[in-house]
């Protein structure tokens, strides 16, 4: 028997708007990643395509010990550890901005591998803690579409801004969206409750 689900409470749910909210502070920078660091990687330090297409090397290098380092071990309290993966992103985007040369970019990418590894596994965990079962896989599925509309909205506007300005200052423009969305994730998590989690959770082990 199937169990109807009330679409208006999964989306006014608080563990589906902190995981919105907490991914959105790295979901944003990585699609412009994504789609345009090895263009940033040529146009600001003039290297080989070779050598702009292995920033991601280090990149998902440190992405893939986070994610591994998460399936060993699951924080208890989710608050700290999706605290310094916002400064990281943070550190790791005026990093790339100052980056006098390939190197230190490189350092910059090594940095940002480490929350693109991590938020999303935190921000999944948010929503497990805070859905009932049978509202969990819905409550994925808009997570999952909002993720989606991230990656067709933001290239485009980081395109037009580059246009403008110069892809160099489009990257570090993107700390303006981390910090305010990190403001809001702040202040509606500390004050959802959900760090009080049930035990026998994902995030309880």
């Amino acid at each position: 028997m199937r169990t109807a689900v009330n679409t208006g409470r999964i989306l006014r749910n608080k563990g589906l708007i902190s995981a919105l909210l907490a991914n959105s502070t790295y979901s944003i920078p990585f699609v412009v990643f994504t789609a345009f660091i090895a263009i940033y990687a040529q146009s600001v330090y003039h290297v080989s395509r070779y050598l702009a297409y292995f920033s991601f090397v280090p990149f998902f290098l440190t992405s893939f010990l986070t994610r591994l380092y998460l399936t060993i071990y699951v924080p208890r309290s989710l608050f700290r550890p999706m605290l310094i993966s916002i400064m990281l992103t943070m550190i790791g985007i005026t990093l790339l901005y100052l980056s006098p040369n390939y190197v230190v970019f490189l350092a910059s990418m090594s940095i940002l591998g480490i929350p693109h590894g991590s938020t999303y596994p935190l921000s999944t965990l948010m929503i497990s803690r805070g859905t009932r079962i049978e509202e969990r896989n819905a409550a994925n599925s808009y997570f999952a579409a909002f993720q989606g509309i991230l990656g067709i909205i933001v290239p485009a506007l980081f395109g037009i801004s580059a246009d403008m300005v110069g892809i160099r200052l489009s990257m570090a423009l993107l700390l303006i969206p981390v910090i305010t969305i990190a403001i809001a994730f702040v202040r509606f998590y500390l004050n959802s409750g959900l760090e009080q989690f049930r035990p026998g959770t994902p995030s309880s082990r």
